[in-house]
């Protein structure tokens, strides 16, 4: 069975992201939000547009 990233000494996805660039994006991607459900929804179409 495969290991968890979030295991110890498992490479993390966000390894190497600048925290503020992060904040940023996570910040545009929710502003029209009005909800959670909106704001998870906003981030998912934003990862979604850049894949």
């Amino acid at each position: 069975m495969a290991k968890s990233s979030s295991s110890k000494g498992g490479k993390s996805w966000t390894r190497g992201l600048d925290k503020e660039r992060l904040r940023e994006a996570l910040e545009e991607a929710t502003v029209d939000a009005n909800d959670e459900s909106e704001q998870h929804s906003g981030l998912l179409t934003v990862i979604e547009d850049a894949l």
